[in-house]
């Protein structure tokens, strides 16, 4: 057995462990970062979850990662919550923890009771020391040896997909690792309200309601500002892809993101579309890059969420400050601008403009919204000081900071 299948065994010796704890209250989770994408850890993360019914969890930049159909998944950790406080295991994968990804800092879970999987190696709480070559000795017994954390020198994709084979080869094993049913804190997800057909359409209400939008294999990417954080609530089906980058909180680069993705899925013809959620202070930041979309041929959908300007900034520093203001702009008049011949079969383009949800709902049943073929822009307008409720807490306190 090499050093690989070594570590694989300690995983499943603390998981096991757990199970037979006397007390009956042991659990073990599951928590995804940014870092999964480069380590491609997305189907064995899968297939472990599907094999132990472990409850999975995604900071907001792995969402997608987990397939949210799957009963255990709980939605996007927005902060601290009893798993990454009470849990007896976490398995963290590509960990990248940022202040932004882990809403200043609040959502990272214990150290004392977390393996990480990262890119060249594993971390391991509570070990025995492991060099390479010389793992005698690491069972369950001396797991609560009170020492450091110890960082090994192993592909964190390796020890994962062994952890898995070690598992799926002993049926056994199997079930005696399998978690029973747990309620997961989408429970936890206040119930929708009910938008009035003339009402305004607000940022807690639309992210929600745009699941229903959504089709497996679609690549949805979330800009900065309130799409990265309102994000967290869309529900996302089978197969999708999500693209957020909290990590320098830049905007503007989303768009020139959503041409590049879109023209690698034509190049290697891959099945989904391609779909933006955009602010219109960072639409304005890159707009070029609709010009080069048309130029191309590209199909992408764009959502601008218009809120008049900068709202986290305004919830940050000058809630009615002009400088947090952006100019108006005719956001569906974008295309031909760039120079669309609009009536082009070969490239249809198709922009709606919505402020209330009875005018978004019209746009959104229509045939040519929904078929991912050409340009689409929606100019989905909202409240100026509007922003998702998740986000309130993260904002106030540097806001509060700046004014001491």
């Amino acid at each position: 057995m090499d050093v690989y299948s070594k570590m694989a065994d300690h995983v499943v010796c603390k998981k096991a462990h757990l199970h037979s704890a006397p007390d009956g209250v042991a659990a073990a989770k599951m928590y995804d970062d940014y870092l999964y994408y480069p380590l491609g850890l997305q189907d064995e993360i899968n297939k472990l979850i599907r094999m132990t019914n472990i409850p999975a969890m995604s900071y907001t930049s792995a969402k997608g990662i987990v397939d949210e159909t799957l009963p255990s998944w709980s939605p996007d950790l927005p902060n601290t919550t009893d798993c990454s406080r009470n849990c007896d295991l976490l398995l963290l994968f590509g960990p990248l923890l940022s202040d932004t990804n882990t809403t200043r800092w609040t959502a990272i879970p214990p150290t004392n009771n977390v393996v990480s999987f990262c890119q060249d190696s594993v971390i391991v709480p509570n070990a025995t020391k492991l060099r390479k070559g010389n793992v005698k000795g690491l069972t369950a017994a001396n797991l609560d040896d009170k020492k450091l954390n110890r960082r090994y020198p192993l592909k964190g994709k390796k020890v994962l997909t062994d952890l898995v084979s070690t598992i799926e080869a002993d049926p056994a094993l199997q079930g005696h690792l399998q978690w029973p049913a747990v309620e997961t804190n989408r429970s936890s997800i206040p119930a929708r309200n009910i938008p009035t057909p003339s009402g305004p359409i607000t940022q807690d209400d639309f992210w929600p309601s745009m699941s229903a939008y959504l089709k497996p294999e679609d690549t949805i990417l979330l800009a900065n500002g309130t799409p990265l954080i309102g994000g967290r609530a869309l529900q996302l089906p089978s197969n999708c892809q999500v693209v957020a980058s909290p990590i320098w909180n830049a905007i503007g680069s989303m768009l020139p993101a959503a041409q590049g993705i879109a023209a690698a899925k034509r190049d290697h013809q891959l099945p989904g579309r391609t779909i933006l959620f955009e602010g219109d202070g960072s639409f304005q930041v890159t707009c070029q890059a609709v010009s080069d979309m048309i130029r191309y041929k590209l199909d992408v959908t764009i959502f601008i969420v218009n809120n008049a300007g900068y709202t986290y900034e305004r919830w940050l520093n000058g809630m009615d400050a002009e400088y947090n203001d952006a100019p108006s702009w005719q956001y569906v008049d974008a295309p031909k601008f760039f120079g669309a011949q609009m009536d082009d079969p070969s490239y249809p383009v198709f922009s709606r403009r919505a402020e209330t949800w009875e005018q978004l709902s019209e746009v959104l049943a229509e045939e040519k919204a929904n078929d991912g073929k050409g340009l689409k822009i929606f100019d989905v307008v909202m409240d100026l000081k509007d922003v998702p409720h998740a986000a309130k807490p993260g904002l106030q306190r540097p806001s509060e900071a700046l004014r001491i």
